[in-house]
């Protein structure tokens, strides 16, 4: 079983669907941070532009 918390707040994240893994290509690190975390990094790379979403789940 495998536990995962917000790199941000450290609150531990559930397979609901409102965490979000961020990464850049494969060769760094990614982070897994919490839906409230998320929602200006996410504005912020969408307004710019720079974000590709991607729906694909975890299983």
């Amino acid at each position: 079983m495998r536990i995962t918390k917000c790199d941000i707040c450290k609150k531990s994240l559930s397979k609901t669907g409102n965490e979000v893994n961020v990464s850049v290509g494969g060769f760094f690190p990614s982070f897994d941070i919490c839906g409230n975390c998320a929602k200006p990094i996410l504005k912020f790379l969408s307004n710019k532009k720079l974000i590709k979403k991607n729906e694909k789940r975890r299983k």
